[in-house]
């Protein structure tokens, strides 16, 4: 028969098991504790029937040559027949016999190697204890610095570059517009656009040649004149059988150079201007229809354009007179 509580083996009749103490069934009078021995006195479980060999005086004899029970470090307690629950065991195992060290739990070591500890799941690297993976290195941020500070100079001077050409624009326009303006206000030769209806009329079909016939009227029709010859201006009148007067302005490079007055006659309907350049330019000759003599009251009538070019031609020469009015009359 074995011990309900801790397993051991028991002899036939004992009433207490020798190692943990607990009851048995062959206790069945339910009395406490097993009997004291004197521990200085054999006795023997069996009665005076049968002979043993004597034993030493100071070893007490167990029931049944069992060792002696081992004493209770906690001090003696009384049996009331109920079987004594042995210890909590978190680990499932079997409770200690009595008398027992209990096992001892894992080392609390978490970094340390062990069963309990150092088992990681399969398919992850374990790491060497004591040893922590290399921290990635800052990236350095110079090359970050210099390409900004590259593409801001690219825009600074791209940004002066465009200002520049702007301004240059700006310039060459307004240089453009003051040449343009200062031509158009230094020009003082009339439009035909200003000139007065009833003065165009009564003087029309103006023409540049350098000859005339006896009659008064053009033979060699032209545009083009050389210095030093003569450039005729002739032009058709109708005065309603007035008398009157016509006047000439001529012009060079928007210049006038010369001017003269004609009287004129109801009964003439045609007349003629003459005119001499020595210098090359442009011309232009402006007539003018006018009922005083002084031509106060000028009215524009017609205004031709011309050219004069240089060919080395002899003319002559008259103090701060470039061109002189040598000729006028009518017919």
């Amino acid at each position: 028969m074995n011990c309900t509580s801790c397993g051991k083996p028991l002899a036939p009749g004992v009433a207490f098991c020798p190692v943990c103490g607990a009851s048995t069934p062959y206790n069945t009078s339910g009395q406490g504790s097993p009997a004291q021995y004197d521990p200085t006195e054999a006795s023997s479980p069996y009665g005076s029937g049968q002979s043993y060999p004597p034993l030493p005086p100071t070893v007490a004899a167990g029931s049944d040559n069992y060792p002696p029970q081992a004493q209770n470090p906690y001090g003696s307690y009384t049996n009331y027949g109920s079987q004594q629950q042995p210890p909590y065991n978190p680990y499932g195992a079997p409770p200690p016999a009595y008398g027992e060290n209990p096992p001892q739990p894992p080392p609390v070591n978490p970094g340390g190697a062990g069963p309990y500890y150092n088992n990681q799941a399969p398919g992850y690297p374990s790491m060497q204890p004591g040893t922590y993976g290399t921290p990635p290195k800052k990236r350095s941020k110079v090359g970050l610095i210099i390409g900004i500070v590259v593409l801001a100079l690219v825009l600074l001077c791209g940004g002066v570059i465009f200002a520049a050409v702007q301004l240059g624009k700006g310039a060459s326009t307004t240089i453009k517009n003051s040449i343009a303006t200062a031509t158009t206000a230094t020009s003082n030769v009339p439009a035909n656009s200003d000139a007065v209806p009833a003065a165009t009329k009564i003087l029309f079909g103006p023409q540049t040649s350098s000859a005339v016939d006896s009659n008064y009227n053009p033979t060699k029709v032209t545009t083009t004149f050389a210095t030093g010859k003569d450039v005729d201006l002739t032009f058709q009148v109708n005065s309603a059988g007035k008398d009157g007067y016509i006047k000439v302005q001529w012009y060079e490079d928007g210049q006038q150079v010369a001017s003269d007055i004609l009287q004129h006659h109801a009964k003439n309907d045609h007349g003629y201007f003459g005119q001499t350049f020595d210098a090359a330019g442009s011309g232009a000759a402006a007539l003018y229809w006018c009922t005083k003599s002084n031509c106060s009251d000028a009215q524009l009538a017609q205004v031709v354009s011309f050219s004069v070019t240089a060919t080395g031609a002899t003319v002559p020469t008259y103090t701060n007179v470039a061109i002189r009015d040598w000729k006028g009359t009518q017919g």
